[in-house]
Parts: structure tokens; sequence; C-alpha cells
């Protein structure tokens, strides 16, 4: 599963057929796991309160706006109304990141794996505490270099993870009781 940051969600009845493009904030440590082919899925917290009287729905909370999704026995509604995306569906990767300036406008810097992404044709490259990065949540869609595709989405506990879903997520070395 691959959600939400700034998208859209999917009102019932809309064309599924049409690919969606969201991005997702993702911390340096992931983004070197995702490029490195270690992370190939993601969790993401929802609230889960049941609103209303229709006994199938239930929803999640982001902020002070309320967003349907529904439980895995009835996938047509998490198809239709999940605020993460859909199978089919693209995450665009949101990291720390920096334009190189004048001298290379079309080069741009990425905290996650700095200074080893550059071009070995670039000189002069100054430390990476002296580049004046954006934050992750400032940058826009040109500037993303990594594009996930959805291939499954669905809802379960976090205590239910199992160990290759953790090793899935990018863990490594760690040892759980």
């Amino acid at each position: 599963m691959w959600p939400k940051g700034g998208g859209r969600v999917r009102p019932p009845g809309n064309d599924m057929t049409k690919i969606i493009e969201r991005g997702m904030i993702f911390n340096g440590e992931m983004v070197r796991a995702i490029l490195d082919g270690r992370k190939t899925q993601t969790r993401r917290i929802i609230k889960d309160c049941t609103v209303g009287r229709d006994p199938i729905s239930k929803f999640i909370q982001i902020g002070k706006k309320f967003i349907g999704c529904y439980p895995e026995d009835v996938p047509e509604l998490i198809r239709e109304c999940c605020p993460y995306g859909v199978p089919g569906d693209r995450i665009w990767v949101r990291e720390t990141w920096a334009e190189a300036g004048a001298s290379a406008p079309d080069l741009k810097l990425y905290r996650a794996n700095y200074p080893a992404h550059v071009p070995t044709h670039y000189e002069n490259v100054p430390p990476a505490e002296d580049v004046r990065w954006t934050p992750s949540i400032h940058m826009p869609r040109w500037a993303s270099r990594i594009l996930l595709e959805i291939t499954d989405v669905r809802v379960e506990r976090l205590n239910a993870i199992s160990e290759e879903d953790a090793i899935a997520e990018g863990m490594q070395g760690v040892i759980c009781p």
C-alpha cells in the first residue's frame, strides 16, 4: 500500500479507470530504503470511528476532515473511498530537496543520498550543511524523482504486522521478541 499527502479522494461512482497521482512525505531513511529496493510497502495510521447509521461505514479523520473508508469485506467500497488511493494509482515521493542553483539549473539535490546522487561531472559540490534544503512538505511534483505505483490497499491493525511485512517496510537488522 502506498496514500494521501494533498491528494484527492475519489467520490463514489467516479470512473475508477482514471489514474490519480498523490504526493506522500517520506523521511530520508525511508527514501534510501525505497531506492535500495528494501521498502516495498508503507503503513499510514488512520483513526477509526463509526459515524452515521450505516453499519458497514467507517470513517477516518484527517485533521478536521472526515473521509470514508470501509472494511475488507466490502472491497468495492474500499476501492471507491479510500483516501490513500487504489491499485493502479501512483504516489510521488516528497523528500527534502534543493535546487543546485544558477550553475546547474536542471540539477536537483536530494538530502536522502546527497552527495552520492550528484553526477560526477559536477565540480565543487558543497557539503550538505551548506545547502539550503527545502522541507519535503514543500516539494512540488516536478521536483520529485520517485514515482510509486499502488498495487494493493488493505486495512489492518498495526500490531498485526508480520516479520515479512516489517522487512517490506524497510526495517533491517531489528530483532523482534
